[in-house]
């Protein structure tokens, strides 16, 4: 799926990760990484899950289901990116605390 690899390039990049980092963080190889941005393979479903929670965005956009991305953080320093995805996450909380 070229779709796949290259949104996994571009949010790879625009994290300022290498192939490496990213593949640290997810525990693979860097080889792996550049199989999935090149095409060549695709991730199993454990390691699609991993890859879309590193990138900050829903496997649907990876997998080109969904053409935006949860929430753009790019540009923002990890401060920034940090202080919204808190905010984020404190709404998300308060959501499920409510009874219906």
């Amino acid at each position: 799926m070229e779709k796949f690899g290259e949104r996994v390039r571009v949010l790879r990049d625009n994290k300022g990760l290498s192939q490496k980092e990213l593949a640290d963080r997810i525990g693979m190889t860097r080889s792996i990484i550049s199989t999935y941005e090149t095409g060549q393979k695709m991730p199993t479903y454990g390691k699609l899950i991993k890859l879309a929670d590193v990138l900050e965005v829903s496997t649907d956009y990876l997998l080109g289901v969904e053409n935006d991305s949860i929430l753009d953080l790019s540009g923002l320093s990890e401060a920034q990116a940090g202080s919204i995805k808190d905010v984020v996450t404190a709404m998300d909380v308060t959501d499920r605390k409510k009874s219906y």
